[in-house]
């Protein structure tokens, strides 16, 4: 059993070189175009429903706690103090809360999923309708016309662009 296990362990440590090797080449950042813009919505919808789960769920548990004092007449001994362990929820209450929180924390996901895509939408419009007076396309036939530049925008060759006080030394 001792050599065996001797063996293994040379073995291991002779090929462990090539299982756990580098590469040489140094890791690209994700470029800005890299995933289609419904992914990123998705993803970020993701983060934000599994990101407030936990708060949401302490939330949810206090609300759940002042709900069932305030039924009771506000009688000390109904208060269930998530933090200790002395008033335990039963399993019922437990999945009703778990319930709730993800109701409510995919709720947070999907309002701010729907406000992105608004703001999205509006600011396609907006930028569609500052472009468009801006833009005409005209046909242009096959031949060049060139038009030769007045004589009072031609500048000599020694002419500097700018004046002396807009340098900055």
């Amino acid at each position: 059993m001792k050599k065996l296990l001797l063996i293994l362990t040379v073995i291991f440590s002779l090929f462990s070189q090539n299982l756990f090797a580098q590469s040489s080449e140094e890791p690209v950042p994700y470029g800005d175009n890299e995933f289609p813009a419904w992914a990123e919505h998705i993803r970020r919808t993701e983060i934000l429903t599994f990101g407030s789960m936990p708060f949401v769920t302490i939330g949810v548990t206090l609300v759940y706690s002042f709900y069932n004092l305030a039924t009771h007449d506000f009688n000390g001994a109904y208060f269930i103090n998530p933090f200790t362990k002395e008033n335990s929820l039963t399993r019922d209450e437990q999945v009703g809360i778990i319930v709730a929180s993800s109701l409510v924390s995919l709720g947070i996901g999907l309002t701010n999923l729907t406000i992105n895509l608004i703001k999205e939408n509006v600011a396609k419009k907006r930028n569609l309708q500052t472009l468009q007076p801006n833009i005409t396309i005209t046909t242009i036939n096959t031949e060049i016309n060139i038009v030769p530049i007045p004589q009072k925008y031609k500048r000599d060759k020694e002419y500097i662009f700018g004046n002396i006080e807009s340098a900055v030394y």
